[in-house]
């Protein structure tokens, strides 16, 4: 890459996956950005907002700023106490996939010469080199996929929630708020015209 370089810390060697694992890792970053497709489409889902703005909107959010949009939008959304907790509980799944996908993607590619485990040092966000806690292997690459399976599977169902709710409003002429919060969530209420002349 042109305009790019790093220095590895000597002595180095490859980390010594094998191609099943490399395998694995492919499915693991294909899946997050399955569920982080997934997790864009939910606001834009639960506000009405057209899909060419609303991507543009959430184009640099990781996966935890997308999570924290829809709980905190949860409230005003929702009526249903039952996909509340559904929602939660995926975005739970949702955020432990993440964090150990950040690992892995990042990594592992090179490792200390001495260290025969496979994968021990990975990239960071800023082009540094830092040490792994754990080794990396194939029985944690396949427990990781299996994270990541789990929390598509999760918020995919909750995007299916939200599509019906929000398209059920809509064919009744409703708001896609809740009509019953749907003044306090604008954050005023609005004045009569009565009052209006008054003041």
């Amino acid at each position: 890459m042109q305009g790019f370089s790093m220095r590895l810390p000597l002595p180095m060697r490859k980390s010594g996956l094998k191609s099943a694992e490399y395998k694995l890792i492919g499915e693991i970053i294909v899946l997050s950005g399955m569920i982080e497709d997934t997790l864009k489409r939910i606001p834009l889902e639960m506000f009405r907002v057209d899909y060419i703005p609303g991507i543009a909107m959430t184009a640099h959010l990781s996966q935890p700023a997308l999570c924290d949009i829809i709980l905190s939008s949860l409230d005003y959304f929702l009526d249903s106490e039952e996909l509340c907790l559904e929602v939660e509980a995926a975005v739970k799944l949702v955020k432990a996939a993440y964090a150990e996908r950040n690992i892995i993607a990042h990594g592992p590619f090179w490792v200390p010469v001495h260290d025969r485990e496979p994968g021990a040092v990975r990239f960071t966000a800023r082009g540094k080199l830092k040490e792994a806690d754990n080794p990396f292997d194939r029985a944690r690459f396949e427990t990781v996929l299996e994270m990541h399976i789990k929390a598509w599977d999760a918020i995919t169902d909750c995007y299916v929630g939200m599509f019906f709710v929000s398209h059920e409003r809509e064919e009744q002429g409703l708001p896609p708020l809740r009509p019953d919060v749907k003044q306090r969530a604008n954050g005023f209420v609005p004045m009569e015209p009565d009052d209006e002349e008054e003041g």
